[in-house]
């Protein structure tokens, strides 16, 4: 999709700069997209857009994140869910917290107890209505 969407954006640029033929146009296109010296397979490649790659472990290995959640690290060995785990964000503060098992990291305390207090407010509120 990135692929066509920059053939879509140099075919606008062309059409904006009034080539007069097809053939001249589709020479033009030609040039720019082949004379390309290098770039990324896809717009999600480049290191330094904040996106969510989605990676096998083998094309992570050597990369470095501010966070890496393992897909199925908490099942047991033998396919049983040995433990639970939980990744909140907060969207109000940018905090993401974490919850395995029964142990909470920081942020997750402090964003599961803003969403407990919310939940107890929106209760007081409904029952408190007229």
């Amino acid at each position: 999709m990135a692929n066509l969407e920059k053939l879509r954006q140099q075919a606008e640029l062309l059409g904006r700069e009034g080539l007069t033929t097809l053939k001249e146009a589709i020479h033009q296109l030609q040039r720019r997209v082949l004379d390309v010296k290098e770039e990324g397979e896809s717009v999600l490649a480049e290191e330094n857009l904040d996106a969510v790659r989605i990676m096998s472990i083998h094309k992570a290995k050597g990369l470095e994140f501010p966070l890496v959640i393992l897909a199925g690290c908490q099942t047991g060995t033998d396919g049983r869910h040995a433990i639970t785990a939980e990744a909140l964000f907060d969207w109000s503060t940018g905090l993401t917290g974490l919850r395995v098992g029964r142990t909470w990291d920081l942020a997750g305390l402090y964003i599961a107890e803003k969403a407990r207090l919310r939940a107890a407010e929106e209760q007081r509120e409904f029952f408190m209505s007229p």
